[in-house]
């Protein structure tokens, strides 16, 4: 499955990274497993490292299908926020159009678009407190 996650109970932080070829189809799958992973709690931050995606596989239409899936695990979990880390060009611009999207579906929705980790850290500081 190109998708992974890692669980920072601590931080209560999930990050995401997905690898090679990006289609919706593996994004339906990793927001199932986050949707059923009880070891997350409640109010997490998703941050999803696009460094290793080779190639995204959908457009902007293709991409609206995954918030039905996305509000499930904002409803279930109570997902705190969305972090984009794009550091390439291509990365940050999908980045971009998801953030977008997420403004189309729901004007609610906390997302942040960055270039860098250093970014997210200043980022984690606001949404925690």
């Amino acid at each position: 499955m190109p998708v992974k996650y890692e669980y920072d109970q601590n931080s209560n932080i999930v990050h995401t990274r997905p690898y090679g070829e990006l289609s919706t189809s593996e994004m339906k799958v990793y927001f199932k497993e986050l949707i059923n992973d009880d070891e997350i709690k409640t109010g997490f931050v998703e941050v999803v490292h696009f460094e290793n995606v080779e190639n995204f596989l959908f457009s902007s239409n293709e991409a609206s299908s995954i918030f039905e899936l996305y509000n499930k695990l904002k409803e279930n979990k109570r997902l705190r926020a969305t972090v984009y880390i794009g550091e390439r060009d291509i990365h940050f611009g999908v980045a971009r159009m998801l953030e977008t999207l997420h403004e189309i579906n729901n004007q609610k929705d906390d997302v942040f678009v960055l270039r860098n980790e250093v970014e997210a850290d200043k980022i984690f500081n606001n949404i925690f407190s």
